[in-house]
């Protein structure tokens, strides 16, 4: 039986049309709901998306009533809370918002389940759809939230006071909020020992700025400083650059866009030609770029590189495949200050994220007094470094000024106010005992972090 029982026509007819049955008596002001559905769905299977090495097999189905289940299976403590509520859209679609009542922040709770309640998308399909009312600010590459189709990996979110939003139809589960360093942490890093899970980490990061920056301080090396490249190289690069027609950061670029149309196609199509065909295309097209000599071999090299490396953080594919465009087009149209350009962005554009009035960026700064005036000085001691840089170059300078004039309207532009205090709850695996070390550890950094800031340039 549900924990809720019918009390007016509306709520009957919302429990009779998700398939429940309800026992209505003489004389009783309120019915009872039972979960009968014999409904047909996707049976529970490893997600494609997710792989470890150890730990559970399992993923959420598209029924939210299975994929309840599966958490309730992993967490059976009665702080566990799953409200399930009906979306304001035409087909009156469900969702469910899942907290542990002892460990995730009352306040947040109330004003997600306030949104939630509150928002109106047209037709509600994924969790994602949320993310509009949840976020309202369409200026941001990072997002602080994260999505898992993995139960086990909810229920460690759980575990940590965080919330997960579920909607029947969609394996993918929302959790909110998330920090920046979690996209390069996995499960495998709890089975491991603790010298592997931290060389796992350091290459985790390691690969994300590779797969962004690459490309682009290849392109600034080759063109605006080769004085830098060892001879032996700088040669062939020079070799291979006078057979193509094009510059090199248009190579570069184009390169880039061509492994993006490769991956679309090998994604949309039916999974078992995906595969083969933009394996075959990205040979075939890159041989035939090279006998033709429309592209050269160190830049589909490179790009090769940078394609490779993005998959292994898979949740910031989006905002690493457009600061790498960026980067390059920047790289090749003002040299050193296009490569710094998009660090800049990057720094202060996660370093703004917050979600539903909780700061989750500067660990720096507590409030929103904080935050605005170590961006705004992160920003200007970042543009002196570059304006050294890049000397008397005009084209630079104005690309500089174009770059820094969005970063601070970013900065100042955030009219929500931020509520102080930081995310402080227990992490998965972590007694409160570690938690008070941890808390001592973080202070101390925000404290050593905010002072390196604010030191000028030598």
């Amino acid at each position: 039986a549900e924990s809720s029982p019918v009390q007016d026509m509306p709520d009957l007819v919302k429990r009779l049309t998700a398939g429940m049955a309800v026992l209505l008596l003489d004389g009783c002001a309120e019915g009872i709901a039972f979960s009968v559905q014999g409904l047909k769905y996707r049976s529970v299977e490893e997600p494609s998306g997710e792989g470890n090495l150890r730990g559970s097999r399992e993923g959420f189905a598209d029924l939210l009533r299975v994929n309840l289940s599966l958490l309730r299976r992993l967490i059976r403590t009665p702080d566990l809370v799953q409200e399930v509520q009906q979306a304001d859209t035409a087909a009156k679609t469900e969702y469910a918002l899942c907290y542990c009542k002892s460990r995730a922040d009352p306040a947040m709770v109330r004003r997600v389940r306030k949104t939630l309640a509150a928002a109106k998308p047209e037709l509600l399909l994924d969790s994602s759809y949320f993310v509009p009312w949840l976020l309202p600010s369409w200026a941001r590459l990072f997002t602080p939230v994260s999505y898992t189709e993995r139960p086990a990996a909810a229920a460690a979110k759980l575990c940590e006071g965080k919330i997960i939003v579920l909607v029947n139809g969609s394996p993918s589960a929302m959790v909110l909020p998330a920090l920046f360093c979690e996209n390069f942490e996995c499960l495998d890093d709890y089975a491991s020992t603790a010298v592997f899970a931290s060389f796992l980490r350091v290459l985790n990061y390691a690969s994300f700025y590779l797969t962004v920056f690459l490309p682009g301080a290849f392109v600034c090396l080759a063109v605006y400083l080769p004085e830098l490249i060892p001879p032996q190289l700088l040669y062939k690069i020079e070799a291979a650059e006078k057979a193509t027609p094009l510059p090199l950061f248009a190579e570069m670029l184009l390169v880039i866009l061509l492994l993006e149309v490769i991956r679309e196609a090998g994604l949309r199509m039916p999974q078992s030609l995906g595969h083969s065909v933009s394996l075959v295309a990205a040979l075939i097209l890159g041989d035939a770029a090279i006998a033709t000599g429309l592209m050269s071999t160190p830049v589909i090299f490179v790009a090769s590189i940078t394609a490779i490396a993005v998959f292994v953080t898979p949740g910031l594919y989006e905002p690493a495949t457009l600061l790498r465009i960026g980067t390059v087009l920047l790289a090749g149209l003002a040299g050193v200050a296009g490569v710094d350009l998009p660090v800049l962005i990057k720094q202060v554009d996660a370093g703004m994220l917050r979600v539903q009035d909780l700061h989750v960026g500067l660990p720096q700064a507590g409030d929103r007094a904080d935050v605005l005036p170590v961006a705004a000085e992160m920003v200007r001691i970042h543009t002196a470094a570059i304006l050294q840089q890049v000397g008397n170059d005009v084209l630079a300078k104005v690309v500089l000024g174009v770059g820094v004039s969005l970063v601070l309207a970013q900065v100042f532009l955030q009219d929500v106010p931020v509520e102080a205090g930081s995310y402080k709850h227990l992490r998965a695996h972590e007694t409160k005992a570690n938690l008070v070390c941890r808390l001592l550890l973080e202070n101390k950094n925000r404290f050593n972090t905010a002072l390196n800031t604010l030191k000028p340039p030598k």
